[in-house]
């Protein structure tokens, strides 16, 4: 894999990744601002400038003419919104690659903006939150966040609320594009089949056009005084309860994160992991649990997901506690690491067959770590990966006074009843 990253004149920053046997390309535009870059008033913003971007731009003045001239070729495209990015891609027949420049770099330095179509989209998005909270699934992880970093910047929902958006105006709007959409917060991601002059002409031809301003800061997520309550609890009258036990985690930078992708493998990676085993196939408490790490610039968080039958919560709890306890306690049979060792490197291999995941994988890493890891570094460390180092970082993470829970179902003022279930 031949990337290459490297900051242009034009203050942005290029990722190229050729394919050798790949007849088509993919492009990202990934902007290094999100919703804890927002002014709290704002809250929101990120995703609704996300959705109008789409709506249409100078040269393509509609969201039917633009979307149109995209699926005229057959191409692929979308966006996402993060707590610290927002990203938009197309990909298309390589040979169509300066079309996609034309429409993305038009979306991001020349949208409209258009005041009917702000006012129409607020309502899309007021629709998108209830079916958003209507989803106890989806929901319970931010409602865990919101509880972990309570008072900050990262524990704002990233779709805002009805309040906020409602009063964003195109004023706002602008306002944000011309602080946040700068070249300096911009990563340009191609891979696919591609030519390298053919490459920097297009960047030159319309990117050299764009913003040019300060990368995004943003309020680090202080944990002293912040975190309200150690339980979050969401009433909600359903037949299935929702969990999200969280422990503040490893940032995008710490050396510790091979050895927390293999602790979670181990405990909830998938059918044949601890927590699996113990809560769904042996006990019948669970329709589903899984454990999985999620990382920021500054902080992180190791979260154990669940649907349970609402009548088996208190046991689940319970479980969990023990099988996290188990792990602090003993070192990790030798057997067991090395197949969660062959388990991760297989769904990474995996993955990487697709010429996009492989772009993500190094985009990620060119926007938040200052020493990019390649496939092969990745495995080399997992490989070096101790019992006992696995055992130190189960100890450093999984203490109640490092936890939060956050619970949707039919419960109201259990609060220190289900807390006090956490033993660790």
């Amino acid at each position: 894999m031949d990337y290459k990253v490297e900051k242009l004149k034009n203050g942005i920053t290029l990722l190229t990744l050729p394919i050798a046997d790949a007849e088509s390309a993919v492009v990202n535009f990934f902007v290094k601002t999100g919703s804890r870059h927002e002014a709290a008033k704002q809250r929101g913003i990120s995703h609704f400038l996300e959705h109008l971007l789409f709506k249409g731009t100078k040269k393509y003045p509609t969201a039917k003419i633009l979307s149109s001239t995209v699926e005229a070729i057959g191409a692929e495209y979308n966006a996402a919104t993060s707590k610290e990015y927002t990203l938009y891609y197309i990909k298309a027949a390589a040979e169509h690659l300066e079309l996609i420049f034309d429409v993305l770099s038009d979306m991001l330095f020349r949208p409209r903006l258009e005041g009917a179509e702000i006012e129409r989209e607020k309502g899309v998005i007021i629709e998108e939150m209830n079916m958003y909270r209507d989803t106890p699934m989806r929901y319970v992880p931010d409602l865990l966040e919101e509880a972990m970093w309570s008072g900050t910047d990262l524990g704002a929902q990233i779709i805002g609320d009805e309040k906020t958006v409602t009063g964003i105006s195109r004023q706002d709007l602008l306002a944000y594009i011309g602080s946040q959409y700068v070249n300096e917060n911009l990563i340009v991601a191609v891979a696919g089949k591609f030519e390298d002059k053919k490459l920097r002409h297009l960047i030159s031809k319309y990117c050299d056009g764009g913003r040019n301003g300060r990368e995004s800061s943003y309020e680090k997520a202080s944990l002293d005084g912040k975190r309200i309550l150690p339980v979050k609890l969401q009433y909600k009258n359903t037949e299935q309860a929702h969990l999200a036990l969280g422990f503040y985690g490893l940032n995008f930078e710490d050396g510790n994160n091979p050895a927390l992708d293999l602790l979670s493998n181990i405990l909830g990676g998938g059918m044949s992991s601890r927590l699996f085993s113990e809560i769904r196939e042996r006990r019948g408490l669970a329709y589903y649990v899984r454990m999985s790490p999620q990382h920021y610039q500054d902080t992180g968080l190791v979260s154990i997901n669940a649907g349970l039958r609402i009548n088996k919560v208190e046991e689940a709890i319970s479980v969990i506690s023990q099988e996290l306890k188990k792990i602090r306690l003993s070192k990790v049979p030798s057997a067991e690491l090395k197949k969660a060792r062959e388990n991760l490197k297989g769904r990474i291999t995996l993955s990487l067959e697709d010429y996009e995941s492989r772009l993500d994988w190094y985009l990620e890493q060119a926007a938040f770590r200052k020493k990019i890891w390649s496939p092969k570094e990745y495995f080399r460390k997992i490989q070096v990966v101790t019992p006992q180092q696995i055992q130190k970082l189960a100890n450093r993470l999984f203490r109640k006074e490092n936890s939060c829970l956050a619970l949707i179902g039919p419960f109201r003022n259990q609060d220190s009843k289900l807390s006090g279930l956490i033993k660790l």
